[in-house]
């Protein structure tokens, strides 16, 4: 790995990551390359900008914002790291190392700690290897995961289910039970793989017609649970039977 060089992204709040930066800046500090962008709240960042990152070759993303209890936006930094900790879960449930994604928490007059989670993550960026050939995952391959996880991402199940994530423990369900955090993450990431098959089945069928067989092939989704899929994804309006060859149906993203 010594010729390898990571490609990492930086999201930096404003108030305290960048600002950090800007003094590191001005102490002459030398930092790895890393490509900055400056952000009002680390809690504006959308998990999809992360997964767009990965999507245009970074190999490590950072999100860098104010300490706990800091927040200029009082909870902007804790629905960052939410929402971070979802996207890592999935990048996991991929195939693709969750260590590739960081938050960190510094004050904004601490150059020396911007300095240290930067030297940090370049390093351990350096010995993840690069995105995709570390993981045994050719371009098309990755390419396609990481799109499907990105439409999972962009639907507006899983977008409002881990807006909730913060304040659903000790909370109760719609039968006033009460509903624990570790028994809502498990029904969260029940939803999450049902819904990242459905967007593998999607993306498979979107260029061409093809069978349930040709289908669980492409995503490694296996056959019975495509099936299962495509009854929902056809009551959705999201899939249509294309026609059928020699009896198999074959069928097409609309």
């Amino acid at each position: 790995m010594k010729d390898f060089d990571p490609k990492i992204l930086a999201f930096l709040c404003n108030w305290a990551g960048y600002a950090a930066l800007d003094f590191a800046g001005t102490r002459h500090l030398q930092l790895p390359p890393i490509l900055e962008v400056r952000v009002m709240c680390t809690g504006r960042v959308d998990p999809c900008q992360l997964i767009e990152g990965f999507l245009s070759g970074c190999d490590g993303i950072m999100l860098v914002g104010c300490r706990k209890g800091e927040c200029r936006y009082e909870n902007g930094n804790y629905h960052a790291e939410v929402r971070a900790s979802w996207v890592r879960r999935a990048l996991r449930h991929i195939g693709i190392n969750p260590e590739r994604l960081y938050c960190g928490w510094i004050g904004a007059d601490d150059e020396q700690a911007v300095k240290r989670v930067m030297d940090a993550f370049h390093t351990k960026a350096e010995s993840l290897g690069r995105l995709g050939d570390a993981e045994g995952l050719e371009k098309g391959e990755l390419e396609s995961r990481l799109k499907a996880l990105k439409e999972v991402f962009s639907g507006e199940r899983m977008r409002w289910l881990i807006g909730k994530d913060l304040d659903m423990s000790g909370k109760t369900d719609v039968f006033g039970d009460p509903v624990s955090k570790d028994s809502f993450e498990k029904e969260l990431m029940d939803i999450f793989r049902s819904e990242y098959d459905r967007s593998r089945i999607l993306i498979a069928s979107e260029d061409s017609a093809r069978s349930v067989v040709e289908i669980a092939k492409m995503t490694a989704v296996n056959p019975e649970s495509v099936v299962r899929e495509v009854v929902v994804l056809k009551r959705l309006g999201k899939l249509s039977i294309e026609g059928i060859v020699e009896g198999v149906p074959q069928y097409k993203r609309i």
